[in-house]
Order: C-alpha cells, then structure tokens, then sequence
C-alpha cells in the first residue's frame, strides 16, 4: 500500500452539524484525492469540533489542519490543496481564511501502519 495516506485532521472551536460535517468531508475527501494524485479509497478526512482556540489573542472562528501525506507532495498541489481547503472551510464552517493555519507532514513510510503492517 505504498499509495496510502493522505489523513487530513481538521480541529476547530466551531460547532458544525452533521449534514454539513458529512458534506464537507466527502468534497474534502474529492479534493484530496485530486490534489495528491492518491486514490480517494486512501484518504482519510476526521473533523474535531467544539476544541477550545484562540488565534492571534482573540476568539472567533478559527482550524488548525494537519495533513499528513507519505511522500512529499510537489509545491504546486500543497498551494491548491491549500487553497482548496481554506476555501471549503470558509465555506462550510464560516472560518476566515485568515484564522486557518494547515500545516503538511510527510511521515518516514515505516511511522505509519495499515491493516496490522507499516507502509515500508
């Protein structure tokens, strides 16, 4: 499964009901597997809503989002994706751009396990 991956972990304080957190999944989960070139069957999307933050010294709307990809992903896809995602949560969630921050890991293959065995 050396394709595996992209998970996609969004955090954030507001509160998002089920239809909308299933809608924007399943656009996140398209987008992804667009801008990575990985089969949408390996990308996983989770949401955690309601977490205590604060940007920039204030309250309001705000995500954190961790991408964690094996193999790092070309610079051109990481500003699309990047810019793809901003945009579904301004859209979904009603998060200014400007309140999200995405940060992309690119894990050794072997800190990774599917399925009872790692992607090495």
């Amino acid at each position: 499964p050396h394709a595996a991956m992209p998970h996609i972990a969004i955090t954030t304080n507001q509160s998002i009901d089920a239809s909308t957190t299933d809608a924007f999944m399943k656009q996140a989960s398209e987008v992804a597997a667009k801008e990575t070139g990985k089969p949408e069957k390996w990308i996983m999307i989770s949401i955690q809503e309601r977490v205590s933050m604060i940007m920039g010294g204030t309250p309001g709307p705000v995500a954190a989002v961790r991408i964690s990809n094996i193999g790092e992903l070309p610079k051109e896809r990481v500003a699309v994706l990047a810019k793809s995602l901003t945009s579904l949560l301004t859209s979904h969630f009603k998060v200014s751009g400007e309140r999200v921050y995405i940060m992309f890991e690119y894990p050794h293959p072997s800190a990774y396990a599917w399925n009872g065995n790692t992607f090495e």
